[in-house]
C-alpha cells in the first residue's frame, strides 16, 4: 500500500517538478536567394551572409546583423560581379571579412556589426595561386595561399587596398 500511493504521488508530482526550456528560434524565408551562409559572432550575435542575382552581371550580396535574440539589428548590401565565388569568410571580434574569387581577380568585403559599414576591396592574385585560409590582424588582413606549389602568404590592407606577397 506505501509502495501504492509513493508511486501515485510521484506521477503526480512529477509535472510540478519538470523544467520546461523554450529555445529561441528564428524563420527567414530564403527562397528569393541564391546563396546564403550563417556566421556566430558570439556575444554580437549573428550574421546571415545572403545573395541574390540584381541583373546587369552583378549579385547583391546582404550581411544581416541580428542580435542574441535574434532580432535584425542592421543590413547592408553590395554589388560584386556574379563571376566572382566566395571563397572563405573569416569572423573577427569586431569585424567580418569575405573574400571573393575568380581565377585572378580577388574582392575582399570587410563589414561591420556595429556600424553596417562595408568596405570593398579589389585586386590581383599572383597567377597560379589557390587562397586555401584567411585571418586578420589589425587593418590587415593575411591570405594563406598556393603559388603554383610553393606555399605563400598576401598581406592585404583592407582600407587602401594594399597588397603584398
Amino acid at each position: 500500500m506505501r509502495i501504492l500511493l509513493l508511486l501515485l504521488l510521484s506521477v503526480i508530482l512529477t509535472p510540478v517538478f519538470s523544467q520546461i526550456n523554450f529555445d529561441a528560434r528564428i524563420e527567414l524565408d530564403l527562397k528569393d536567394y541564391d546563396n546564403f551562409k550563417t556566421y556566430a559572432l558570439g556575444e554580437n550575435g549573428l550574421l546571415l551572409l545572403t545573395s541574390q542575382k540584381a541583373g546587369g552581371g552583378e549579385d547583391r550580396w546582404e550581411f544581416s546583423f541580428y542580435d542574441k535574440d535574434l532580432t535584425l539589428l542592421k543590413a547592408a548590401a553590395t554589388k560584386i560581379d556574379k563571376s566572382l565565388t566566395l571563397n572563405s569568410t573569416y569572423v573577427s571580434e569586431d569585424k567580418v571579412y569575405s573574400f571573393f574569387k575568380r581565377k585572378d581577380d580577388y574582392v575582399l568585403i570587410t563589414a561591420n556589426p556595429e556600424t553596417a559599414e562595408i568596405v570593398k576591396v579589389e585586386g590581383k592574385l599572383p597567377k597560379k595561386s589557390t587562397v586555401e585560409e584567411i585571418a586578420a590582424l589589425g587593418e590587415y588582413v593575411y591570405l594563406k595561399m598556393k603559388i603554383k606549389r610553393d606555399p605563400g602568404l598576401l598581406r592585404v590592407n583592407w582600407n587602401s587596398g594594399d597588397a603584398r606577397i
